[in-house]
């Protein structure tokens, strides 16, 4: 069973009602057959974070050792680094009046992925916010004395080791 995924970076010109987005998202998943997981734009330190957290959920799922009742439960759980759900979500869920977000969606057994989500999402599409900044290493526990002696092009992967690491506390 293959299953594609897809990370994109949204915008919402106007502060997000979280209920409302969520309950759309609930909606779309349905409508198409997948799984989506949103998460706060300003905690994802470049696509690769969320790529990664995404293959390692999906991997967790047909290894049996998912923690998660859904694989996009299990990615904010990799994108955050936190065994619990309701840490992972205090930690980068969406919250009411974002307007940077970023999405991953899982395809069904198909591997179809919509090439229109943002817009059937009711956002905007705009990658850059998932570019990250030392701001989201340091609410990782990635201070200044972390980073010191690493070049800042490989800061990223500072954040992918707290997303391994989920991975040896199972």
């Amino acid at each position: 069973m293959s299953r594609n995924c897809t990370v994109i970076g949204l915008v919402s010109t106007a502060p997000i009602d979280a209920k409302a987005l969520l309950r759309r998202v609930g909606k779309v998943s349905s409508e198409l057959g997948i799984e989506i997981q949103l998460v706060d734009a300003s905690k994802v330190y470049g696509k690769e974070h969320l790529e990664v957290a995404a293959e390692r959920a999906i991997r967790a799922f047909e290894e049996g050792r998912a923690f998660g009742k859904t694989r996009a439960v299990e990615v904010i759980l990799y994108a955050s680094g936190k065994r619990q759900i309701a840490q992972a979500i205090r930690f980068m869920g969406i919250r009411d009046g974002a307007t940077e977000i970023g999405a991953v969606a899982i395809s069904g057994p198909d591997g179809d992925l919509p090439a229109d989500l943002d817009k059937r999402l009711g956002l905007d599409r705009d990658d850059k916010v998932l570019e990250g900044s030392e701001d989201v290493l340091d609410a990782f526990g990635i201070g200044p004395e972390a980073r010191n002696g690493i070049s800042k092009d490989r800061w990223g992967d500072l954040v992918l080791e707290r997303v391994a690491l989920l991975d040896l506390e199972k």
